[in-house]
Order: structure tokens, then C-alpha cells, then sequence
């Protein structure tokens, strides 16, 4: 398997913002917005990884994410997402183009809930082969 990670920038939104900051992921809800509830989104660039051979697959992998939203690349959405979950992973492979935007839009109220939210695990692309063995 071959892990890339997705650290930053992302283009991040706020609850009752409307322009976008430029953040380093991951980073717990609260650290990045206080205790604001509302909807926020995360957003980011990345390209296509080259020379996969034709038995690998590339997952998108959130290793902490907490909120209820959903997962979107290139404006397809691939992932709902429902409360805290410990990770998320989307087969991305049939939907890669040489350039691609993932977005998640996430609500979160830190006031209900003492678990975390946000992106506050890693986020990477992971490659791995198909082929048993």
C-alpha cells in the first residue's frame, strides 16, 4: 500500500462565514471555529496519482471525522455521513480525473457533544493492490 497525505492547504468555510481560509488539516472543530455550531466546508485540490498499475485501487481515507454531511469529488457525491465515526474510506479510482476537488460539507454543534469533530484525523489517498496475496 502507498499512503499520500492530504495535509493542506484546504480551503476551509466556517459555520456563518462566507469566505474561505487557507488550513492545515487535520484540526478538531473546536480549535478552528471555537464553539460555533453550524454547517462547515472543507475543501481541496489534488491530482491524480500516476503509474498505477492496473490492479490498484486509490481510496480517500479519513482516519477522524465528526459531523453529519457528506463526502464529495469533483461535485459527485460519494459518502453520507452520519454523527462521529471513528474513519470513513470511498473508492475514488473510477472517478479520478488528472485534477481533482474534494469537498466536505459537515454539521457539528460542540455545545451537544464532547466528541470531536470536523476533520480531526489524517486524511489521505491510499493505493492499494486488488491482487491477493
Amino acid at each position: 500500500m502507498h499512503r499520500i497525505r492530504l495535509h493542506g492547504p484546504w480551503d476551509v468555510i466556517g459555520p456563518g462565514e462566507s469566505t474561505s481560509q487557507s488550513r492545515k488539516m487535520p484540526q478538531e472543530w473546536r480549535t478552528l471555529f471555537g464553539s460555533a455550531a453550524g454547517q462547515a466546508r472543507f475543501g481541496r485540490w489534488f491530482h491524480c496519482p500516476t503509474n498505477l498499475d492496473p490492479d490498484e485501487r486509490v481510496w480517500l481515507v479519513f482516519a477522524g471525522i465528526g459531523g453529519a454531511g457528506k463526502i464529495t469529488l469533483n461535485g459527485e457525491q460519494l459518502k453520507e455521513i452520519s454523527g462521529n465515526t471513528p474513519a470513513v474510506a470511498a473508492d475514488l479510482t473510477n472517478h479520478l480525473q488528472p485534477r481533482n476537488r474534494v469537498e466536505v460539507e459537515l454539521a457539528f454543534d460542540p455545545a451537544a457533544t464532547a466528541q470531536q469533530g470536523g476533520l480531526f484525523g489524517e486524511v489521505a489517498l491510499e493505493i492499494k493492490s486488488v491482487r491477493g496475496g
